[in-house]
């Protein structure tokens, strides 16, 4: 299984990059909010969607996640109802992997840092 890719952050703070600067690189980065569930979900998925965001790290989840955060909630759902195939509950072990969901890929998660406000800010 081949190593996963480290994020460009992580890699800076090893000082991967001091020996060759010029593999430098700076990771995409979504400072848009995902917002409320789509209109589109029922009742139950939009449960579902609500407490998938409720669970995820604080700034992880942007607006280019709806989809797949839309495909968590299905899952889960059928899951929880007792329909859900072997192969869609690997999908959904997979999906919540890579939102950093389990302990072990929570410490392969970095979050965007939240602006620190300032007490003269406003002055």
């Amino acid at each position: 299984m081949p190593t996963p890719r480290l994020p460009g952050t992580v890699l800076d703070a090893r000082g991967s990059f001091r020996k060759n600067p010029n593999r430098t690189r700076t990771d995409a980065v979504d400072d848009r909010e995902i917002g409320s569930p789509p209109a589109h979900l029922d009742t139950q998925h939009a449960a579902a969607w609500a407490e998938i965001v409720d669970n995820s790290i604080p700034s992880t989840l942007g607006q280019s996640d709806r989809i797949a955060v839309e495909l968590t909630a299905r899952l889960l759902v059928k899951l929880r109802s007792g329909v859900a195939v072997s192969g869609e509950i690997a999908l959904l072990a997979n999906l919540q992997a890579r939102f950093g969901c389990t302990p072990a890929d929570r410490s392969r998660v970095v979050a965007r840092p939240q602006p620190t406000k300032n007490e003269f800010d406003d002055l």
